[in-house]
């Protein structure tokens, strides 16, 4: 059973998305010790912008 197009595209994209992620996390934790309210406000506009790409992918 070979997945099919959609399935490896939403695959490969979730995994860049966790990546994009787990970095943005680890350099906002590093600002943070210097500046948290920039780092937190980083990472609120971070999680919604993955949020909605994420979700348009499963939607289309």
């Amino acid at each position: 059973m070979n997945p099919s197009k959609k399935d490896e595209y939403v695959w490969v994209h979730q995994t860049r998305v966790a990546v994009i992620m787990a970095r943005t996390v680890l350099i906002a934790a590093v600002a943070g010790t210097t500046t948290p309210r920039t780092a937190g406000r980083r990472i609120a506009t971070t999680t919604t912008l993955t949020s909605a790409t994420t979700t348009s992918v499963f939607v289309s």
